[in-house]
C-alpha cells in the first residue's frame, strides 16, 4: 500500500511539473536537444511508463513501435552506458601544426584532428547503444535518428547517413557495408520476393541476439513491435521468435560458439529465444551474399499444427 499511494502521489506531481535538476544528465541534454531542434514534446521511455507496474507496461509497450516510427526523430546517447553518461560529448582533441615557408619566411599554421573511426553502424558494436536489445527495434523504426557518440553526432534516416567530419559514408563503403538499418529499409522498399523479406529477417535475429538484456524475460516484447512490422510481409504468425510460413527453415537456427542457455523460462527449446542474450543466433541457409531462390528448399518434416498461447496481454 505505501508503495501504490507513493507511485500515484509521483505520477500526480509529475503531472504537473518535473523539476529539472531531478533528471538525469542524459534527459537533461535530451530535454536542451529537443529545445534547440524547435520540437515541443519528448517521449521518455522511463517517464512515460510507469516503472514496476506491469499492467501499464503491457498497455504502452505495445505502443513503442507506433511511438519510434512516427516520431520527427529519435536521439540515442550512443557513448553512454546509463544516465549519467549523458548526450554530448567534447569531441576529438584538435592539434595545431606550425610550419615555416623557407621563402616568404612565413608561419603557417594547420588544425588537424584524428577521424572518428566510425565503428559500430555495421556489424560491429563497440559502443554501449549497440549492445543494448531494447534499442535495436528503436533503431530500425525511427524514420530519423541523432547518434550522440564520443567523437561527433551521426546522423541517419531510411536513406542515407551523414556526420560531422563527412566521412562515415565512405568509411562505411571502404569497408564493403552498409547499415542495418538501411538493409532494413532496402529490404522494405523491395519486398515483392518474400525471400528477401526473409533473409532480412535472418539479419535481424543475428543482430539483435548478440545484444544483451537486462531482463531475459524482455527479449521477445523488446522485439515485437519489429515483429508487427515484418508480419505485414506474408512471414505468417510471428511465434516465439520464429515464423510459421517456412516453419523448418526458422527451425534450424545455430548458435556462434558454446550456446548459453537461460535458466528461467523465456521460450520453448525449439526457438533461439531459449539461447541467452549475447550469444549470437544465425542461419546457415540464409547466411550467404544473396537470398535463396523461392523453390531452392525442400523441407523433410511436416509441421502438423502450432499453438501458442501469450503470457501477458
Amino acid at each position: 500500500t505505501q508503495i501504490i499511494t507513493t507511485t500515484l502521489s509521483t505520477i500526480s506531481t509529475h503531472k504537473k511539473h518535473i523539476p529539472f535538476p531531478s533528471l538525469s544528465k542524459t534527459f537533461q541534454e535530451a530535454l536542451q536537444i529537443t529545445n534547440n531542434l524547435g520540437l515541443r514534446y519528448i517521449w521518455i521511455d522511463s517517464l512515460c511508463i510507469i516503472q514496476d507496474s506491469l499492467s501499464d507496461w503491457e498497455v504502452e509497450s505495445q505502443q513503442m513501435a507506433s511511438i519510434y516510427r512516427n516520431s520527427a526523430i529519435t536521439i540515442c546517447a550512443a557513448k553512454s552506458k546509463d544516465g549519467n553518461g549523458g548526450c554530448f560529448a567534447e569531441g576529438p582533441q584538435t592539434t595545431t601544426l606550425k610550419h615555416l615557408d623557407t621563402k616568404t619566411n612565413e608561419e603557417i599554421f594547420v588544425k588537424v584532428r584524428k577521424c572518428p573511426s566510425h565503428e559500430g553502424f555495421d556489424d560491429t558494436n563497440n559502443l554501449p547503444l549497440f549492445a543494448r536489445a531494447w534499442t535495436f527495434q528503436e533503431e530500425l523504426l525511427s524514420t530519423r535518428i541523432l547518434y550522440y557518440c564520443p567523437e561527433e553526432i551521426v546522423f541517419q534516416c531510411r536513406t542515407d547517413i551523414d556526420c560531422q567530419c563527412g566521412e562515415i559514408s565512405s568509411s562505411l563503403a571502404d569497408r564493403g557495408s552498409v547499415t542495418v538499418k538501411r538493409q532494413f529499409e532496402d529490404s522494405f522498399l523491395d519486398d515483392a520476393y518474400v525471400r528477401k523479406v526473409q533473409f532480412q529477417w535472418h539479419r535481424v535475429v543475428k543482430q539483435y541476439s548478440a545484444r544483451y538484456s537486462t531482463k531475459e524475460s524482455d527479449r521477445l516484447p523488446a522485439l515485437s513491435g519489429l515483429s508487427r512490422v515484418f508480419a505485414e510481409k506474408r512471414l505468417g504468425s510471428f511465434v516465439a521468435g520464429l515464423w510459421t510460413k517456412d516453419l523448418p527453415l526458422w527451425l534450424t537456427w545455430e548458435v556462434f560458439g558454446s550456446p548459453n542457455y537461460k535458466e528461467e523460462y523465456v521460450a520453448p527449446t525449439w526457438s533461439w529465444m531459449n539461447i541467452r542474450s549475447g550469444n549470437q543466433i544465425h542461419y546457415l541457409l540464409l547466411d550467404g551474399a544473396d537470398p535463396l531462390e523461392e523453390n531452392n528448399l525442400e523441407h523433410q518434416v511436416r509441421i502438423l499444427d502450432i499453438a501458442c498461447g501469450l503470457a501477458t496481454s
